[in-house]
């Protein structure tokens, strides 16, 4: 529940600032590198979601050898792990949309120079 609310919170934070940045038709004092970093960052952490390797298929450390899955558990288990973390792939992979919206504003209002 707590996920989900906080995913929303972090979408609602970017659409004051497309708002505005629409009404204005400008970017002035909007940094590119906060949003630039902030993509960096979600895009990392959705990634580290994805990366998730299930423990039937990590090496036993002891005898360096495959532990191996039965046959659908792999899959099962990755599917659990994604489903419990759905609420903060939502927030991350949802604020990188929102943050290339703020992107092609700054492409969009940019000065033009001549």
């Amino acid at each position: 529940l707590f996920g989900y609310l906080s995913a929303a919170l972090y979408l609602g934070s970017r659409i004051p600032q497309l708002l505005l940045n629409y009404r204005r038709k400008s970017t002035e004092g909007v940094s590119i590198l906060f949003f630039l970093f902030a993509c960096v960052g979600n895009l990392t952490y959705v990634m580290s979601i994805f990366a998730y390797e299930p423990g039937c298929a990590r090496m036993d450390r002891e005898y360096h050898t495959a532990m191996g899955c039965e046959k659908g558990e792999w899959s099962e288990e990755y599917g659990k792990y994604i489903l419990v973390n759905t609420s903060w792939l939502i927030g991350s992979a949802g604020t990188l949309l929102l943050d290339l919206g703020i992107f092609v504003q700054f492409w969009m209002y940019r000065k033009k120079m001549g």
